[in-house]
């Protein structure tokens, strides 16, 4: 959806020429801001619909042949938005300076 906004809105932008700096300007940065999170939007969807499926299928198969430390440690590691936690600000930062660079 946001992918099809950003293009939209790029699209938009090339062929509404304004002459009014404001409006030209709030266009624009409508679409650095949607680039500028599309990549965080992206991790975070995929990291938090995917823990529901890897930590279930974790305790459905793991519940009877680990052993309970090893279980729950196994359980920590499948908790999937802990790594977003983790890259998130990193991709974000990283994206930042790329923007402000060019």
């Amino acid at each position: 959806m946001a992918i099809l906004l950003m293009i939209l809105y790029h699209k938009e932008n090339k062929f509404k020429k304004s002459w009014d700096i404001t409006e030209t300007l709030a266009r624009r940065q409508l679409v650095q801001t949607i680039q500028l999170f599309l990549p965080y939007s992206i991790l975070h969807g995929i990291s938090f619909s995917t823990f529901p499926l890897i930590g279930g299928a974790y305790r459905t198969i793991f519940v009877n042949i680990l052993d309970e430390v090893s279980y729950a440690a196994g359980s920590g590691f499948t908790f999937i938005p802990m790594y977003f936690v983790v890259v998130a600000p990193w991709q974000r930062k990283r994206k930042e300076r790329n923007t402000l660079a060019s």
